[in-house]
């Protein structure tokens, strides 16, 4: 009886071990792609912006290294 008691605790625990780790993979690769998204509206936004205001693409180079870099 403890031989199945110890055995339905090891594979308990097993299982609860592999869901976590599947969990924390799946959320951090889905918060990466949430966060490149976000980045990638941004950009999109302010080169857009850019170009409406300047009517080409001179000095865009200047313009990002003068913006402050997000943290």
């Amino acid at each position: 009886m403890l031989k199945l008691t110890i055995a339905f605790l090891l594979v308990s625990l097993t299982g609860t071990a592999l869901v976590a780790v599947f969990v924390r993979q799946t959320t951090t690769a889905e918060f990466d792609r949430y966060v490149l998204e976000q980045m990638r509206s941004d950009f999109i936004a302010q080169t857009s912006q850019y170009y409406q205001a300047n009517g080409s693409w001179a000095g865009v180079v200047e313009y990002f290294r003068r913006m402050e870099p997000l943290q």
